[in-house]
């Protein structure tokens, strides 16, 4: 994954930047199906969600995108 660019995007706080992070998730989450790696990517957002748990907007948006 590339920790450093979607933490960027999270810690702005920024709802247009959510977006972006849910996108930049979304590839990862592709590219882990096809690596066989999806158990690393699930850890790595159950994680996120933990360091997250105060951002409803950033939540709301994992959960829509069935992260």
């Amino acid at each position: 994954m590339q920790p450093n660019r979607l933490d960027d995007l999270i810690a702005t706080k920024q709802p247009g930047r959510y977006d972006e992070a849910i996108g930049l998730l979304i590839d990862l989450r592709d590219v882990a199906n096809r690596k066989g790696k999806m158990k690393e990517f699930i850890a790595r957002v159950t994680l996120l969600r933990k360091q997250h748990e105060k951002k409803p907007s950033l939540l709301k948006r994992i959960e829509k995108a069935g992260l």
